[in-house]
């Protein structure tokens, strides 16, 4: 996976991963958005820049909060195990499991 001049994973990389660790396809992702999947996946690919609106509506989609996509990570393995975590925090100490 491409990393930013930073060294840190894009927000486009972040989106992509989640949709592929939650199982959604880009289809749905794109249909939830009021997008085509070209559209979308031009985002998803870093090609057009996400907006505000689409960032926090996708946090929605895939069930996280927005701070998991600004969170500083080095690489995939990272930004899963963030992922995981917030996962645990929200659902298995709360006492609702929840499929990932």
């Amino acid at each position: 996976m491409a990393k930013g001049l930073s060294g840190l994973l894009e927000i486009h990389e972040k989106i992509k991963t989640l949709r592929m660790f939650k199982k959604i396809n880009v289809e749905t992702v794109a249909k939830q958005l009021n997008m085509s999947k070209s559209a979308y996946y031009s985002r998803e690919n870093g090609r057009v820049i996400l907006n505000v609106k689409e960032l926090f509506k996708l946090c929605q989609i895939f069930g996280v909060s927005p701070s998991i996509i600004f969170t500083n990570c080095k690489d995939k393995d990272e930004f899963l195990s963030l992922i995981r975590y917030e996962y645990f925090v929200k659902n298995v100490l709360s006492g609702e499991v929840h499929e990932c």
